[in-house]
């Protein structure tokens, strides 16, 4: 049983960068100084994933705040392009649109079917 979620390209997007914008306001950048004036090497941090290698640039004063988080924000959209051309090789994947009003309902009313063998 192998499930997705999906929606519409821009929707993603949004939601994405509205997640961003939060964990930025909530102190991701000064989690990521703290975390090399602590000594963690900058290197390290940039081989850990999207935020802490754009912000570990910008720290380490190799661009400005704004094209960090553009670069950011540009390299999670092509996530979300990598993620969906991911889920075609899977034929018998059952995807679920995230838009739609109650998806988690749905989900777990056809979880419930196909675990009992309903489906």
């Amino acid at each position: 049983c192998i499930l997705g979620l999906n929606a519409e390209n821009s929707y993603l997007y949004e939601k994405s960068d509205a997640w961003l914008d939060k964990r930025l306001k909530n102190g991701l950048l000064e989690e990521v100084e703290q975390l090399l004036n602590s000594g963690v090497s900058g290197n390290w941090l940039m081989a850990l994933g999207l935020e802490y290698r754009w912000l570990t640039l910008y720290l380490t004063h190799k661009m400005t705040l704004g094209d960090a988080v553009q670069r950011l924000k540009g390299d999670t959209h092509n996530f979300i392009r990598r993620q969906k051309t991911w889920f075609k090789q899977f034929p018998k994947i059952k995807i679920y649109d995230i838009k739609v009003k109650g998806y988690q309902q749905i989900i777990e009313k056809d979880l419930e079917k196909m675990l009992l063998g309903r489906e």
